[in-house]
């Protein structure tokens, strides 16, 4: 299994997820898509379960050509995709290791809303783009359409549109937990970038130059 995370200058939150990912079984795999940071990239890390691949481009709402780039590089089989203010605990990662996964589905997760550091929390909604699925599911529903990137969500609601023709499930007994910014400050970071409204020439997918970073 494989979790693909997308980042834009946010090493505190990046920090956060480290904390949690040491205590991953060793079979699990990270992508890490530094998602064009033009301040704080995404430095080497020690962890051996981790790669980190770099965009060089800072590009408006790209975090769908990034989550297209972690699913291109994942392993075959299945990959959750999440944001990075979403941490699924390391209890979760062990339950789901030992689920019957069917792949003619893809599975969604419970949310909750930390609201202090100490571990106090409540349920919140489910996140559209917090979902778990093979990763030839995810090509056959094309990815996401990075010529859309620049319109607000245009690649999300695409994706979605597409997904609906997929049946999904509940992981029951499975949940994330989700940080705002009053608790880690640079969790959501997205609204720091530039809006370049518009269609974008080029392919759908991957319409960038990247680098591996470990």
């Amino acid at each position: 299994m494989t979790l693909v995370f997308t980042y834009y200058d946010n090493p505190l939150m990046l920090s956060k997820q480290i904390e949690e990912w040491k205590h991953y079984p060793e079979e699990v795999k990270i992508i890490l898509v530094d998602d064009g940071s033009p301040n704080y990239p995404a430095e080497s890390r020690l962890l051996d379960s981790l790669t980190i691949y770099r965009i060089n481009e800072d590009i408006y709402q790209n975090t769908f050509g990034a989550r297209n780039l972690g699913f291109e590089k994942a392993e075959l089989g299945w990959v959750f995709n999440l944001d990075l203010d979403t941490v699924v605990p390391a209890t979760s990662i062990e339950r789901l290791l030992k689920k019957d996964l069917n792949p003619q589905f893809f599975y969604r997760v419970n949310r909750y809303k930390m609201l202090n550091m100490e571990g106090r929390f409540s349920l919140m909604n489910q996140h559209s783009d917090t979902y778990l699925m093979t990763k030839s599911m995810y090509w056959a529903l094309g990815g996401y359409n990075e010529r859309l990137t620049g319109y607000k969500n245009g690649a999300a609601f695409k994706f979605k549109q597409q997904m609906k023709t997929k049946r999904s499930r509940l992981l029951e007994g499975i949940w994330t937990e989700w940080y705002g910014s009053d608790l880690i400050a640079d969790a959501s970071p997205i609204n720091k970038r530039d809006m370049e409204p518009g269609m974008r020439s080029g392919n759908k997918t991957l319409n960038f130059t990247y680098e591996q970073v470990i």
